[in-house]
C-alpha cells in the first residue's frame, strides 16, 4: 500500500512538479485543478496529506473552505503552498502555510506530519487520471 497525497492547484505545471516531488518522497500524488474535484474524491477515500494552493477567486472560496473542512473531519493533514502567503494571516492559522517556491520549507512540513497509515489509492488514482485525460 502507498501513501496517497492530493495536490490541488490551478496551475498544471505546478501540479506536475509537486506530484513528482511527492512521489520522490514515497507518496502517490493525485492531482486536481480545483477544490471541488478533490472534495468529491474524499468520498472515495481520504488521502494521508493534502497540499493545496489558496484561492482568492470568490467563486472558489466556498469550495476551498469545504475542502479544508473535509480534510479536518477526516484527519488529513493540510499544507497550503501558495504565492499569496501574506494575504492569509499565517500567524492566525493552524494549517502550515508555505510560500511558493520554497521547496525546502515544504519538505520540512511534509516530513513533520505525523505518520498516517497507507491508504487505498487505485480507485481514486484511476478516477483522477480519467478526468485529466478527458
Amino acid at each position: 500500500m502507498t501513501r496517497m497525497a492530493f495536490v490541488v492547484d490551478e496551475d498544471f505545471d505546478m501540479r506536475g512538479a509537486l506530484g513528482e516531488f511527492l512521489e520522490n518522497e514515497g507518496f502517490t500524488a493525485v492531482p486536481f485543478p480545483e477544490p471541488k474535484e478533490a472534495l468529491a474524491a474524499f468520498s472515495r477515500g481520504a488521502p494521508v496529506l493534502l497540499i493545496t494552493d489558496s484561492w482568492t477567486r470568490s467563486q472558489w472560496n466556498d469550495q476551498f473552505n469545504a475542502l479544508l473542512s473535509e480534510a479536518n473531519r477526516s484527519g488529513c493533514p493540510v499544507i497550503i503552498f501558495t504565492g499569496w502567503k501574506a494575504t492569509l494571516l499565517p500567524g492566525r492559522s493552524e494549517v502550515p502555510i508555505v510560500s511558493k517556491p520554497d521547496i525546502r520549507t515544504l519538505l520540512r512540513c511534509i516530513r513533520s506530519q505525523p505518520p498516517a497509515p497507507a491508504s487505498r489509492t487505485a480507485d481514486i488514482v484511476h478516477s483522477a487520471a480519467v478526468k485529466i485525460a478527458a
